[in-house]
């Protein structure tokens, strides 16, 4: 799968990798891969980001200027979750959806997912009784409606669509969450405004930013592409979106996500050593489903190539897949 990520590119490549989601650039069905992608650019960005947060951190560390912190935070936080969002932008392999559009996703599903989410925490106050725990409730119905929110008109129903438009929501809802969580660090560990204060809070800083980084890819992005690619699996059998969120199929994933995330914040407080084992199984399950939705979506592609080759559909509607 990953056995291109070292493969040598020209610019020219590099630059049609991302022509694509357009009315001239969408490939047509029969013409589209259904093999297992193989996807490699992720690897290139997540490179290229972790390389600026390593210069920023150098130019930090030796000039002592604290103006280079807030450029850490974001580029630090954005790093992993934006890596993981291109990952599930070459798992599309449709190709039917733009890089802009990703990156829309990202951006504003982020914000809105992390607003729809403090709404919920006010109403409900949930995190008053359950604590952390009450995240994988709230948050996890944030991000969906957020999904759900910025779904377009027109919008095809392929299963790799709906994991695409989830990783991208739950990417920014991650980085934006880490990027806090970071600013919180520094605060509460900053004694004073001195230069020595400043630097000491910096290292708790780039702790959170670091831990949060690598623990990224088994979190908010992996559960929020489970939960909208099963969505848009419902929504190939159903009249209307809201049809397909009362699904069951769709209900028992939900229920499944929320509790994973669950897990993984009510573990967070048994500190780190203890944990580690229960987010990394968190995380072994979480991807373990997500690749079953991706094997899914392939062969729905599958299927959709045979119907049209054979005549059976003119142009590729999903919704006529629905023995698929």
């Amino acid at each position: 799968m990953f056995s291109e990520v070292f493969q040598k590119r020209t610019q020219d490549e590099l630059d049609d990798y991302f022509q694509v989601g357009t009315r001239l650039t969408t490939p047509e069905i029969t013409e589209v891969p259904t093999g297992w992608p193989k996807p490699w650019f992720f690897g290139r960005m997540l490179l290229f980001v972790g390389m600026l947060y390593f210069v920023q951190y150098l130019a930090f560390q030796q000039f002592r200027n604290s103006l280079m912190l807030p450029g850490m935070m974001i580029t630090g936080a954005l790093a992993m979750p934006f890596a993981t969002a291109i990952l599930f932008f070459e798992l599309n392999s449709p190709r039917n959806v733009s890089f802009p559009r990703v990156l829309t996703l990202l951006c504003a599903g982020g914000v809105l997912s992390i607003f729809v989410s403090l709404i919920g925490f006010e109403l409900t106050s949930l995190h008053r009784y359950l604590g952390a725990p009450a995240a994988g409730i709230i948050e996890e119905t944030g991000k969906l409606i957020a999904v759900v929110l910025m779904v377009r008109k027109g919008d095809k129903l392929y299963i790799l669509n709906g994991c695409l438009f989830g990783a991208a929501v739950g990417a920014g809802f991650a980085a934006f969450e880490s990027a806090g969580y970071a600013f919180n660090a520094f605060l509460s560990g900053l004694p004073d405004k001195t230069t020595a204060g400043i630097l000491f809070a910096a290292e708790g800083m780039v702790k959170s930013i670091m831990l949060r980084g690598i623990l990224a890819p088994f979190g908010h992005v992996a559960w929020t592409a489970i939960t909208a690619g099963v969505l848009w699996r419902a929504r190939v059998h159903k009249p209307s979106l809201a049809d397909a969120m009362t699904d069951g199929k769709f209900l028992r994933a939900f229920f499944l996500v929320v509790l994973l995330h669950t897990t993984w914040n009510f573990t967070a407080g048994f500190g780190l050593l203890l944990a580690l084992p229960f987010m990394a199984l968190v995380g072994v399950v979480s991807w373990y489903l997500v690749f079953g939705i991706v094997q899914q979506g392939l062969r729905q592609v599958s299927g959709a190539q045979t119907m049209t080759k054979t005549g059976v559909l003119r142009a590729f509607d999903p919704s006529a897949l629905k023995t698929v």
